[in-house]
């Protein structure tokens, strides 16, 4: 397992960190809130956690189980000279940044359209790709390879098993009190554009940003533990704004015990299988199978 290229002290502290928002979280919602979460800013209905994380456990036990080739490169250390732990520190302090100017942007102007798309677009793709092409941070040779070390692709047919446990557990629970239909309210061609542009701007986009970006540059600074925990989180924060119900410590705590474990879900798959397919199939049919939910 890579190493972070921060001090151990300091590496120990985002763990730890994480480990608490999580925990917290989580005992939280099984607590003060029965363990129930909103899974759908379509839906003021709430279901229980368990439908989330039986999928989530099914599809990282996979991954886990799942035998894989480790060579002498997955568990060295990229190297990296102060200059380059430098500038991946600014990069990754902008994705921190962007992403909580984000929430903070839907949650005082709402999540209703254009704010929505202009604003996930700006914060979390032009503002970034901005930083990497005209500043010095972005450019910074020891930093790319840096990244380079830790983004080898691993493998290419390996997480179809695991993401296929992971659907047949979430289309089975979908199932077992909804059963599925065409939704009535949409044409089939409105269906298949809502389907289409919500892939592109929320799982395309958003995974890009999280686990591409801001994951990949945690796991060289903070190592893949506290990576994946603190992608997930950020994941998690901005569907405050879509499925919280104005009282903010219980939204936050309901959004990470939902989708930041299924953020932890992810974030790993992204880590050990370093391919974009498997994040945008399960990311997917995260944001699809509820528009086919009927009663």
């Amino acid at each position: 397992m890579i190493d972070g290229a921060l001090p151990r002290w300091t590496r120990v502290a985002f763990l730890l960190t994480a480990l608490g928002v999580h925990a917290v979280s989580i005992l939280f919602v099984l607590i003060g809130a029965d363990g129930r979460i909103r899974t759908s800013a379509d839906s003021q209905e709430t279901e229980h956690l368990w439908r989330t994380w039986v999928p989530v456990l099914a599809g990282t036990s996979a991954v886990l189980l799942l035998p894989r080739r480790v060579t002498g490169d997955d568990l060295r250390r990229p190297e990296t000279t102060p200059k380059a732990v430098w500038a991946l520190g600014v990069q990754a302090l902008v994705l921190v940044v962007c992403a909580l100017a984000f929430v903070a942007l839907l949650l005082a102007a709402g999540p209703a359209e254009p704010v929505y798309t202009v604003g996930k677009l700006l914060l979390l793709l032009v503002l970034p790709l901005a930083l990497w092409r005209f500043t010095g941070f972005g450019r910074e040779a020891g930093a790319r390879a840096a990244l380079r070390a830790v983004e080898r692709p691993r493998a290419r047919v390996a997480p179809l098993v695991a993401v296929a446990v992971w659907t047949a557990a979430t289309l089975a629970i979908a199932s077992t009190d909804h059963g599925f239909g065409y939704p009535a309210e949409f044409d089939p061609v409105t269906l298949v554009a809502i389907i289409v542009i919500g892939f592109l701007i929320n799982a395309v986009l958003e995974e890009l940003f999280y686990r591409r970006w801001a994951q990949t540059r945690f796991e060289v600074l903070v190592g893949p533990v506290g990576a994946i925990l603190w992608a997930s989180i950020l994941w998690a924060l901005w569907h405050v704004a879509i499925q919280g119900t104005g009282d903010l410590l219980t939204d936050i705590a309901r959004v990470v015990a939902n989708q930041g474990v299924t953020g932890i879900f992810l974030g790993l798959l992204w880590w050990r299988y370093r391919a974009m397919w498997p994040l945008l199939v399960v990311h997917g049919l995260v944001n699809a199978v509820p528009l086919f939910h009927i009663g």
